[in-house]
């Protein structure tokens, strides 16, 4: 074909597209699948929707071979970026074993990071936000609340105590127990 040798297989897809032979064996073109499909269209009417297709999935190959050359791009992008690294170390002029040395103090070093992290988280929830009730006023606000409670039931008690009483009793029920009494020892008991 135009002086070049092609292969038999071409010769005969460029011969089916150029002649339409009518004779005994007519029927084995029928065989081919892209032939089948070409007489379906046609008689669908559906060509130009091949054709449609046929030059969106060109498109997509466009697509898909930039694509490539993008990811190759990267490669080589990452590839630079490793390279500079390499340069950085190589700078660096490490003594053999010295990476190991390193290696350790920035394992320290994380380690310092995490508990520091760890330390203000436990500082937040002792102390809780500013301003906050209930469980986000932290432990210490959670202390102060029962301590007000504790002290509004104190008096409240002091007063009924004092009430019931009457004028002749002595003030001896309004003591206050000591600071260290836990409600239910031996002190409260005896106070």
């Amino acid at each position: 074909v135009n002086g070049a040798p092609v292969t038999l297989r071409a010769l005969r897809s460029l011969g089916a597209g150029l002649v339409d032979m009518n004779g005994q064996h007519s029927s084995v073109a029928l065989a081919d699948s892209s032939v089948q499909l070409a007489l379906l269209d046609r008689v669908a009417g559906t060509s130009a929707l091949v054709a449609q297709v046929a030059a969106t999935l060109g498109e997509l190959r466009e697509v898909e071979a930039r694509l490539e050359s993008l990811d190759a791009l990267s490669d080589a992008r990452e590839r630079e970026g490793l390279r500079k690294m390499v340069d950085a170390v190589s700078k660096m002029r490490l003594k053999a074993g010295e990476e190991v040395g390193l290696r350790k103090a920035v394992r320290a070093a994380e380690s310092r990071r995490q508990a520091a992290e760890q330390c203000a988280a436990i500082r937040e929830a002792i102390n809780g936000e500013a301003g906050a009730s209930g469980p986000a006023a932290g432990v210490l606000g959670g202390i102060r609340w029962v301590e007000s409670q504790v002290r509004g039931l104190m008096s409240r008690e002091e007063t009924l105590a004092a009430a019931t009483a009457g004028p002749s009793a002595p003030a001896a029920s309004t003591k206050r127990r000591p600071a260290s009494a836990a409600p239910g020892s031996s002190s409260a008991v005896a106070a």
